[in-house]
């Protein structure tokens, strides 16, 4: 097959493909809105797990805690090819299922999150285009992280690899916010609205993304 018509099919796979961003804050309650989704719909759609823990449950090591600015520098460019690889492949993978929808928890763009001077620097740093980025996703759902509402309460209790404080995590989310803020469905859910109106939440965008396909 010539590279040209490869490159076609392969953008016409992904044309017919949906993806949604789960980003956010530490202790936004992601993963529990994840593992709720995954007993909503099973087997239904393809859910991409979070690239920068999966390294770290791999052995990728820090160097320090928190870690340093080189560290999380090269830290962010393997999470960054990994992503695209991982994506691509859970692309073609939901392609051949009904529901061509792909959950991922967290994008390419979360990054710019942990990279000085925000989204320009991240993808001047990494070549990328900023709304070639945003255009690879359908749906980008920011869920506030449980230290702005309730402080008190903020923990590392579901991830282990979690190592902010509260002020750290509050620009976290912030500076997430802003990674994505130029995407046209950029949806925030409120950290006081709690767990459940989160998830519901999310269950109305799958169900709006899936009907959208028909």
């Amino acid at each position: 097959m010539r590279a040209d018509s490869f490159k076609q099919r392969r953008e016409t796979i992904m044309d017919n493909v949906i993806k949604i961003v789960l980003t956010g804050g530490p202790y936004a309650g992601k993963t529990t809105i994840l593992d709720l989704l995954k007993e909503r719909y099973g087997h239904m759609m393809v859910f991409l797990p979070e690239v920068a823990t999966t390294l770290l449950d791999s052995g990728y090591k820090m160097d320090s805690v928190p870690p340093s600015p080189e560290w999380q520098s090269k830290f962010q460019t393997a999470i960054l090819k990994a992503q695209i690889e991982l994506e691509d492949k859970a692309v073609a993978e939901a392609a051949r299922g009904v529901c061509k929808l792909v959950i991922c928890d967290r994008g390419i763009l979360d990054g710019a999150a942990y990279t000085p001077g925000g989204v320009e620097a991240f993808c001047k740093l990494h070549g990328l285009d900023q709304q070639e980025m945003i255009s690879r996703y359908g749906t980008v759902v920011h869920m506030e992280t449980r230290a702005i509402a309730a402080p008190h309460e903020y923990g590392d209790a579901s991830n282990e690899h979690r190592h902010e404080g509260v002020e750290a995590a509050l620009a976290l989310d912030k500076a997430t916010w802003l990674a994505w803020e130029n995407h046209p469905r950029h949806v925030r859910a409120l950290s006081a609205q709690g767990i459940m109106a989160k998830f519901r939440l999310m269950d109305m965008i799958i169900d709006f993304s899936l009907r959208s396909q028909h």
